[in-house]
């Protein structure tokens, strides 16, 4: 597998693949328990930390972190 190919699948999980697959990033956190929103923070940290580290190696960019607010609900 390429980096790229593994960047692709790495922002296919954070931003969706298409309209129809949404990603991590449409998660409300605000519906989840603590539990469940802390292990959801802690995944999403580790995806956007990997992103950052293949962005470096392949032939895209880095996908930018959604506010605060938007995984509360609000877009």
């Amino acid at each position: 597998m390429s980096v790229d190919d593994a960047h692709t699948i790495v922002q296919n999980a954070l931003e969706g693949a298409d309209e129809s697959t949404p990603g991590l990033h449409d998660l409300r956190l605000a519906d989840l328990n603590d539990t469940e929103r802390e292990h959801a923070i802690r995944a999403l940290g580790a995806l956007h930390r990997l992103d950052g580290a293949l962005a470096q190696r392949s032939g895209f960019v880095q996908i930018e972190r959604p506010s605060q607010a938007h995984y509360g609900g609000e877009k």
